[in-house]
């Protein structure tokens, strides 16, 4: 991936040649965009009894859109999110699934509306978020690095571009 966005970048600066300045100017903000600014950890957390350990981005952003709905058992999936404005889940929806908040609500809306599916269930705070995937079988959601956790099972996510 990154050998293709330099060679997209060398036959750019080929056909549009720039003053020093100019490369000075355009290496910073190729930098920039290359290395990740601040970002708050999160783990995604499941219910202990959830049959996987780890999850692919593919899989974990079907969960998410309400396209994958059962476990390899069988056990139904129950997705829990925190409140749109909620920093975690700006940042979850932004640096994990890769998508805006709002775009996944988008998504969401369609699927009940259209009868086709449920929304997540959304939670309070990550307080509320731990209960509720400590008590219900099959559930999954994400909390900040920072949260104490216990009974619950992190789980691992696969490599981010798939």
């Amino acid at each position: 991936m990154n050998r293709a966005i330099a060679d997209v970048f060398s036959r750019w600066a080929k056909l549009y040649p720039l003053r020093p300045h100019g490369r000075r100017l355009w290496l910073v903000l190729c930098i920039l965009l290359w290395v990740p600014g601040p970002s708050q950890a999160l783990q995604v957390i499941a219910n202990p009894s959830t049959p996987v350990a780890d999850l692919s981005m593919r899989e974990l952003r079907a969960i998410y859109t309400m396209r994958l709905d059962r476990w390899e058992d069988g056990t139904e999936i129950q997705v829990f999110v925190l409140p749109q404005k909620h920093p975690s889940h700006q940042q979850f929806c932004k640096s994990v699934l890769q998508a805006l908040p709002h775009q996944l609500q988008a998504v969401w809306y369609r699927l009940v509306y259209s009868g086709m599916g449920r929304a997540p269930t959304e939670v309070r705070d990550e307080q509320e978020m731990l209960e509720r995937i400590r008590s219900t079988p099959g559930a999954i959601g994400y909390v900040d690095d920072g949260v104490a956790l216990s009974n619950v099972q992190v789980l691992s996510i696969g490599a981010v571009h798939e």
